[in-house]
């Protein structure tokens, strides 16, 4: 078991995944910016992060096709908003 979480932790890029603040003022990972890309979304379009996820939530309702990396995205985008800049 140990093994196995070894390799996760091994296979796991922390730099891609870690949230960096761009330069529109918000905080996205680089892996969510390649996501956001290959749906031809630019963050810099968007001035919070609001607007980015409901032009997010657009595409996954007018999408046919699963686009389970967008949703994945847009949940994490959703989880850090609220856990890191919703004044509680």
């Amino acid at each position: 078991m140990e093994e196995k979480e070894n390799e996760l932790v091994e296979e796991f890029d922390f730099e891609k995944n870690e949230h960096k603040l761009r330069e529109n003022d918000l905080y996205l990972s680089d892996y969510q910016v390649e996501v956001l890309k290959r749906y031809n979304l630019d963050y810099h379009d968007f001035s919070d992060m609001k607007s980015l996820l409901f032009m997010i939530e657009d595409i996954l309702e007018q999408s046919p096709e699963e686009l389970e990396d967008l949703a994945t995205v847009a949940d994490q985008i959703s989880e850090f908003n609220y856990y890191n800049l919703t004044n509680k």
